[in-house]
């Protein structure tokens, strides 16, 4: 063999060798997730980044976005928001993500769009549910597929509109999202029920767990209907204190996302029954291509016992930013954004659609009465009713005069 064959040989194995084994290209198109892997927030966080894991493995095995392979790289801010900012710095700036995504906790979620926004990466969330994440605060490089505190607290007065009830009564853990939560459905169901009256609101510490003395006044005023904002620890603390005093003989509506099925099912009938509240995704609710589709996928690549309704989030937010590439033909940043105006995809959730001037969607929330079942073992929502997000949230004019002040 002469000496330029053997140089064309070697070159050729040097060139192979740099080639991908599954075919992708040799570079990777980069998500990065921070979230609350530990503290309170893992309850939620945990199934979404399953979720997202999932949706990955998935678009791979597809093919990858515009045929490079996608990696996810998740880190822990434990529901700190300094933390998360650090983070977030890192994954842009050394790991070179190409879209941040996440997360569980408002305050982790604007300390990361900060971040987005300083380094022009955009930043699409699946957890935060303050309107300042994409109101007051908001801005081009920010995006969110989650509900916020104007449709939950309009959506908890829609639910109860054709009820005879006219009295209610508040009590909240004493943080930003209760307290906002709280604004919209008084503002909500005086409108549709004028002759309405909120008898009362009792706020306690966030951690709180005796009750005795807010319970006692609650039951005095004896309103028609108990509206709670309490965190989830702190409703379950509440419930059990709380039903010997005849409160939950009443109706009892409650947020945020007490009616999660990874929340009620480790407490079995502690749960108490009657309890109005909403869920982010409840399995086997549709039965649509895609729904059914998802189940089976995250069942067959967890070996999960059922699908927790955070994991659908977590696996939507991925495929939202794929679509979104491959609609754009690139990764770059300012297209992508152009991509994501209007854009809709087909979702466990029913079709998604993406308003143009804020990146917020139209998927809401189903909203259930909790009743215990005994073949299950646990709480699950019955009476089930979807309640779209679209016709509650901001219109475009609200949130261009709150970015605006």
């Amino acid at each position: 063999m002469g000496r330029g064959c053997k140089l064309f040989i070697a070159v050729l194995m040097a060139f192979m060798f740099l080639i991908p084994a599954s075919g992708f290209a040799a570079d990777t198109i980069k998500f990065g997730m921070p979230n609350a892997l530990s503290g309170h927030g893992a309850a939620y966080a945990v199934p979404m980044v399953k979720g997202a894991k999932v949706a990955v493995e998935e678009i791979n095995e597809r093919g990858g976005i515009l045929g490079k392979r996608v990696e996810l790289i998740v880190r822990d801010h434990k529901g700190k928001a300094e933390i998360a900012t650090r983070q977030a710095e890192e994954l842009i700036t050394k790991e070179k993500v190409n879209f941040l995504t996440g997360t569980i906790y408002s305050s982790c979620a604007l300390a990361m769009s900060a971040v987005a926004k300083r380094h022009k990466v955009l930043f699409i969330d699946s957890g935060c549910r303050s309107t300042s994440l994409t109101e007051d605060a908001g801005h081009p490089y920010v995006g969110s597929i989650s509900i916020d505190t104007v449709y939950e607290g309009r959506a908890m007065a829609m639910f109860d509109e054709n009820t005879p009830n006219k009295t209610y009564w508040i009590i909240g853990s004493d943080y930003a999202y209760g307290r906002s939560a709280v604004q919209y459905f008084k503002e909500w169901i005086i409108k549709i029920k004028p002759d309405s009256k909120i008898l009362g609101e009792t706020w306690v510490k966030m951690g709180e767990t005796e009750f005795t003395t807010a319970i006692g006044g609650i039951a005095r005023a004896k309103p028609d209907m108990l509206v709670s904002v309490l965190i989830s620890s702190a409703f379950q603390s509440f419930a059990i204190q709380a039903k010997p005093y005849g409160l939950f003989d009443k109706p009892v509506i409650a947020v945020p996302i007490v009616g999660q099925t990874e929340l009620m099912r480790p407490l079995g009938q502690n749960f108490p029954d009657g309890v109005i509240c909403s869920s982010k995704y409840i399995q086997g609710e549709l039965n649509t291509p895609a729904a059914d589709a998802f189940e089976k996928l995250y069942l067959k690549s967890t070996g999960d016992a059922f699908v927790p309704a955070f994991a659908a989030d977590g696996y939507m937010e991925m495929w939202l930013l794929a679509t979104a590439i491959e609609k754009a033909g690139t990764t770059d940043t300012e297209k992508v954004i152009e991509a994501l105006k209007g854009l809709y995809m087909e979702t466990p959730k029913g079709t998604l659609v993406m308003r143009d001037f804020d990146f917020k969607c139209n998927l809401g929330e189903w909203w259930g009465v909790t009743k215990y079942d005994a073949k299950l073992g646990y709480s699950v929502l019955t009476d089930v009713k979807y309640i779209p997000a679209l016709p509650l949230m901001h219109t475009r004019e609200e949130v261009l005069a709150l970015r605006n002040k």
